[in-house]
């Protein structure tokens, strides 16, 4: 059996252009930061995510201080990290920056 560490969010490359197509759709429930990122579009109840109080919205910027720009990229750190350790993660959540840190925790198959 693998650990397999894990942060519990549903996740979104975000690019500029990205952001600026919903931006402009007057129907969009959100406005979203026409910025480089992954954007949370969900965060699994009782994960390491919701524990450590990144919301639905959110934009994940960096980790570790390392810049974040695919979904993909934020997986691999992830998955490079060891179980129980502490990432550091720069949010931005409307106009502000954030820095909240999120103890991975392994992923429980859901079977």
């Amino acid at each position: 059996k693998v650990a397999h560490p894990y942060l519990g969010v549903q996740m979104l490359t975000l690019t500029p252009e990205l952001a600026k197509q919903n931006n402009t759709d007057p129907n969009s429930p959100v406005q979203i930061p026409e910025i480089n990122g992954v954007f949370v579009m969900r965060v699994v109840p009782n994960s390491p995510a919701a524990s450590a109080g990144i919301r639905r919205g959110d934009v994940i910027l960096q980790v570790d201080g390392k810049a974040i720009t695919s979904a993909e990229q934020l997986q691999n750190v992830v998955e490079d990290s060891r179980l129980g350790q502490v990432l550091q993660v720069k949010v931005q959540r409307g106009n502000q920056t954030q820095q909240l840190s999120i103890r991975t925790a392994e992923l429980q198959n859901a079977s």
